[in-house]
């Protein structure tokens, strides 16, 4: 039997991992209770949240379980990070990688990755809010920063629901 193995930083990984749950009808457990309840023969698809294109928890997840799906979740709506995550990460084309915008939320942010962003995000405003030249990109970030919201939306998994029926 699947199931859906997650690490989520802000709560958007998690709310996806409820949403795959309910569409697949498969159980879904964080990292740590996937490690008390299932074996290394067990099949799951592993959900976590992005970093510098790096899935939290996923070299964990695939030495204790067999990963046979991977789903990054990030900041943007950009889901052409697949083929980097898929590089970063050093998954297989055996395994299918998918990616969903959770969305972005400061105050939900915590640790480490809360420092990272705080320097990003005061970097984008200076140059966007400065006119400097600005990518695409750079507009991109600029509104998530500005939007703080949450992105999590049943619509989003659709695609993914397809590939692993």
């Amino acid at each position: 039997m699947k199931t859906i193995i997650y690490t989520s930083h802000s709560g958007h990984t998690q709310q996806y991992a409820q949403l795959l749950s309910e569409a697949l009808k498969i159980p879904f457990y964080t990292l740590k209770e996937a490690s008390k309840n299932l074996t290394k023969d067990d099949e799951v698809i592993y959900m976590g949240w992005l970093m510098g294109g790096l899935v939290s928890g996923l070299v964990k997840a695939q030495k204790k379980f067999k990963v046979t799906a991977v789903c990054g979740v990030g900041m943007s709506d950009d889901d052409s990070q697949i083929p980097n995550i898929r590089k970063v990460n050093n998954i297989s084309e055996d395994i299918k990688v998918f990616y969903l915008e959770g969305g972005f939320e400061f105050e939900k942010v915590h640790g480490f990755p809360k420092l990272m962003i705080s320097m990003l995000r005061n970097a984008i405003y200076k140059k966007v809010e400065s006119g400097q030249e600005c990518t695409e990109t750079d507009k991109q970030m600029y509104r998530l920063f500005k939007e703080n919201k949450c992105q999590v939306s049943k619509d989003k998994i659709k695609a993914v629901v397809k590939a692993l029926k």
